[in-house]
Parts: C-alpha cells; structure tokens; sequence
C-alpha cells in the first residue's frame, strides 16, 4: 500500500534538529532510537529524498525534549499555518489512537459519535441539560439506596 501524500512537510527543520541533537552530544544512533527512526528514514531525511511529516517531526521532537514551541523559539523559524494545523491535527490523533481505532473497528460507534456532533445544539439546550441532570441524579440515588 503506497503512503498517503502529505502536502505539509518540515524538511527546513531538519538540520536545525539535528544539530541540536548533536549540542547535546546525542549520536545517530542515539537519536534515531529517541526519535523512533529507522536509518532509513533518518538517511532519507538528511538527504532531503522524502518530505518530513508531522508525524515524524512530532517523533523528532519528542526525542530530543522538545516542544514545537520550542522549535520555533530555538530556531528562529515560525511555522507557516498550515504547519500548525498539521501538527495539532497529527498530535490529536495520537493522543486519540486507541479512540480513533476503536471507531474503525466498529461503524456503529462512529455513526452514534456523528449524530451526537450533529445534535450538539440539542445538548446545549438548557432544558434537555436539567433533565439530563435529573436523571443522573435518579441513577446516583437508586445505586445509593440499593447499596443501604
């Protein structure tokens, strides 16, 4: 299966994670393994054969310690907009992985997830808030009388 293509890529980053690696007296191989790195990978970096993702810039960062805040403040280069989003979007559906697999596994869930994003409005409604309150407050009092 051939990769997806990513229009967003931080190539321009690269050499400044690199030398910051080795500032901090990190060796290839060091820094290949904290940043989950094949050689492969780290040679086709360096080499500017193939785009760095987010994914893996969030890899790289992560290794070395640092946060993309960090990055744009050490090196002086702002991330352009689209950077940005790429790197809350990959950063959230890591956060998320084990959510996201389980809504693939299952379309029932992400049919059940979709209708509640689209009945937001209809959870927002101070009314149907008090009766949910309600009738959480009803489930809390029958566990607490069952238990007595």
């Amino acid at each position: 299966m051939a990769a997806r293509k990513k229009e967003t890529e931080f190539n321009d980053y690269f050499d400044f994670l690199w030398k910051h690696a080795r500032s901090q007296k990190m060796s290839k191989g060091t820094f290949m393994k904290a940043s989950g790195l094949s050689p492969q990978r780290f040679s086709e970096f360096s080499q500017q054969t193939r785009n760095i993702t987010g994914e893996y810039f969030l890899k790289m960062i992560g290794g070395l310690g640092l946060t993309p805040e960090d990055v744009e403040t050490q090196s002086g280069m702002r991330f352009s907009d689209e950077q940005s989003i790429q790197l809350q979007f990959d950063g959230f559906v890591n956060s998320q992985r084990s959510f996201i697999e389980e809504l693939m596994k299952d379309p029932v869930k992400l049919q059940v997830c979709k209708t509640i994003i689209r009945l937001k409005g209809v959870w927002n409604n101070p009314y149907v808030k008090k009766l949910y309150s309600a009738v959480a407050d009803m489930g809390t009092r029958s566990r607490t009388s069952e238990a007595s």
